[in-house]
């Protein structure tokens, strides 16, 4: 046998240990408890110490990450091993994290001379692809130059939005990972103004339907609908501080378009927020050529 104080080999029926004097009576207390020999009582130790860093660790983190998970979209390791497993799983035991943070492309917040990585938020995941919403309004534009009775498919905003911002905020690599995807412009059902045809587009804003669907069960009117805090958002501060008619700003928070027509075709939907920062759908609209709701939060469907 082999001593359990100091490992050395104990020959024939020895009782005791040779090399540190440990002997089979010493392990067994007058009281017949059972003594820990010196060797497990620093195992025992160092496992008890491991546990608690590991321990104090994990609560560091949840302190520090209070609002769930943000990913480095360039870096889809985490994000890629969620899919993976969805996909081995059949999406039976999976359930998508709506409103995480995922950090895809730069473009200029702070001001126009530094380029940042933009937030979004995730609203949907579909087998191996994901819709994004800016997480911040991003720019301030109109939702089209001039007044006139206009739809998403000819408005200068869909143009900037898949030609300007498209070719400025994303590499080549991010580029390929931007889907083409097909935008139904349904009309506005509540003031029955024709939405127009559907599109094809890398970028896009939102319609009043899909706010509705992943910011919705708020309270109906005639013209308007009450939305969660969740869809209210500000201004970066370079979308602030845009010099083109600047972006309206209230308690920290601004309008932004949607690509939904208003009350009709020279009028556009937008997502409007009250005093104590509930959004607000305002299906009537703002006039296509009024900067002062702006604000524009871009989505698109990233593959991967």
């Amino acid at each position: 046998m082999f001593c359990p104080n100091c490992g050395n080999q104990i020959k024939g029926n020895a009782s005791f240990c040779s090399n540190c004097g440990w002997s089979k009576k010493s392990d067994v207390s007058k009281k017949g408890i059972l003594k820990i020999p010196k060797m497990q009582k620093v195992v025992l130790k160092t496992m008890i110490a491991v546990i608690g860093i590991v321990i104090f660790g994990l609560i560091i983190y949840n302190v520090s990450n209070p609002k769930g998970k943000v990913y480095e979209f360039n870096k889809i390791n985490k994000v890629k091993s969620i899919m993976e497993y969805a996909k081995d799983k059949d999406f039976k035991d999976f359930k998508v994290d709506r409103f995480d943070t995922v950090k895809f492309g730069m473009y200029p917040q702070s001001d126009e001379n530094n380029r940042e990585p933009i937030e979004w938020i995730v609203l949907e995941r579909q087998g191996e692809k994901v819709l994004l919403l800016s997480k911040y309004i991003i720019d301030c534009k109109c939702y089209n130059d001039e007044l006139k009775y206009v739809t998403w498919e000819n408005c200068t905003l869909r143009n900037w939005l898949n030609n300007d911002f498209y070719n400025t905020a994303f590499s080549s690599s991010e580029q390929n990972k931007i889907l083409t995807t097909n935008i139904v412009n349904s009309d506005n059902s509540v003031c029955g103004t024709n939405g127009g045809n559907d599109t094809n587009d890398k970028m896009f804003c939102l319609s009043i339907e899909e706010i509705m669907r992943y910011f919705g069960n708020g309270t109906k009117e005639d013209y308007g609908y009450q939305l969660g805090k969740n869809v209210v958002t500000r201004g970066t501060n370079y979308a602030k501080a845009i010099d083109n008619g600047g972006l309206y700003v209230e308690d920290g928070n601004s309008k932004y378009w949607l690509r939904s027509p208003g009350r009709d075709q020279r009028y556009a939907a937008y997502v409007d927020y009250y005093f104590d920062s509930y959004g607000y759908l305002d299906r009537f609209g703002g006039v296509v050529d009024y900067r002062g709701c702006g604000g524009v939060r871009p989505a698109l469907w990233v593959s991967y």
